[in-house]
């Protein structure tokens, strides 16, 4: 049966799959009001602090898979993917807060060309959803890190009821008190 993979090149059966969540702001950001440097990024991280004991807040999340760390982001560039990669718990501009491991899950796929499972990668996971997260379809509310993250997560094999939506319920919110 044909896998559809160059000879000797051997996909791992499994991707390893974490999800980095960020503070928006960095500790270090600081504003300056009328000659006073205002701590921005001190005040907002405990405010988050306290939001994320009650099961929310405010974050920038990634999806780390395989050992790179794949996030989405607003750019003014039409047909150009607003997905990015950095390296893991180094989202440039963010605190980093903490780590959610869901370990090895299996990717395994039917194909529709032959009709035989096959195994996916996460960057051809990736790969896919490039096109349907265009930088200038960000939305704060609607489509951001954290749809893309959930939605990677779930295209891994994730199980909804095992991803938590503390990270992502209060731009969910958000959009619902819009509407």
């Amino acid at each position: 049966c044909s896998t559809n993979q160059p000879q000797g090149s051997i996909l791992p059966k499994t991707n390893r799959v974490r999800l980095h969540v960020y503070d928006l702001v960095s500790r270090e950001t600081r504003l300056d009001l009328w000659g006073c440097h205002f701590p921005l990024g001190q005040c907002f991280n405990a405010v988050n602090s306290s939001l994320h004991s009650m099961g929310t807040g405010a974050y920038h999340v990634g999806v780390e898979i395989n050992g790179v760390e794949y996030a989405y982001g607003a750019n003014s560039t039409k047909g150009l993917t607003g997905i990015f990669t950095c390296m893991p718990k180094s989202s440039p501009g963010y605190q980093f807060r903490t780590t959610i491991d869901f370990g090895e899950r299996s990717n395994l796929s039917h194909d529709v060309m032959n009709g035989f499972p096959r195994h996916v990668g996460g960057r051809e996971v990736v790969r896919a959803m490039a096109s349907q997260y265009m930088g200038t379809d960000y939305d704060l509310l609607r489509k951001n890190c954290c749809t893309f993250a959930h939605e990677a997560c779930v295209r891994l094999g994730i199980e909804e009821d095992d991803i938590p939506s503390w990270f992502h319920n209060l731009a969910a919110t958000g959009a619902m008190t819009q509407d």
